[in-house]
């Protein structure tokens, strides 16, 4: 059964607990809105309903490579980059970084990454997951993925949640790094 302040929440168009309380005849009301959840309201609060957590994991080192870039930065590092590429790989949570200059740059960083994982582990990277840049679905690089037998993996667009465990360890690279260059005290320039 709706109770009173139920009833004015609703007809003030589900207004906040804070703005039903200002009202004298409803101070009194014996169960008040903070003890109930408005479905109502919860659903029009969210702006698109959460992400499921992942459970799929991997049984073996490369078998999913994250990939995204940082950037660009509005002061060039101190090597003259402006974006960072981060590799993530998804069973052992290895982090690879690599500064660049230009978005485009990291084709060449994701080929020398390949040959460097099929070299010094004696392994094949099975799938990238990556957004939907172009750096990562130009026709030279879905010609190389194809060539490789290596599956593309790309998020909708506008969902970087999809993405997760590489802009996590984005967060976490810029944190580590200006709490670093704020206790060194040097100039914006040594960012990377």
């Amino acid at each position: 059964m709706a109770t009173l302040t139920d009833i004015w929440h609703r007809r003030l168009g589900h207004a906040s607990k804070e703005k039903i309380s200002r009202i004298d005849f409803l101070k009194n009301d014996s169960v008040s809105l903070s003890e109930k959840v408005c479905d109502s309201c919860a659903k029009a609060k969210l702006v698109r309903t959460p992400f499921p957590i992942s459970h799929n994991k991997t049984n073996h080192i490369f078998e999913l490579v994250h990939c995204d870039i940082w950037g660009g930065y509005k002061i060039p590092s101190y090597t003259n980059a402006n974006y960072f590429l981060t590799l993530v790989d998804d069973y052992s949570q290895t982090v690879w970084v690599f500064l660049i200059k230009h978005k485009n740059d990291a084709n060449a960083c994701l080929i020398n990454f390949h040959k460097m994982v099929k070299v010094q582990f004696d392994k094949n990277i099975k799938r990238f997951r990556c957004d939907n840049g172009g750096e990562f679905t130009s026709n030279f690089m879905l010609e190389f993925y194809n060539k490789e037998g290596i599956l593309l993996e790309t998020t909708c667009p506008h969902t970087p949640q999809q993405n997760g465990v590489v802009e996590r360890k984005h967060r976490h690279l810029l944190e580590t790094a200006w709490a670093i260059r704020f206790q060194a005290n040097v100039s914006k320039k040594f960012w990377s």
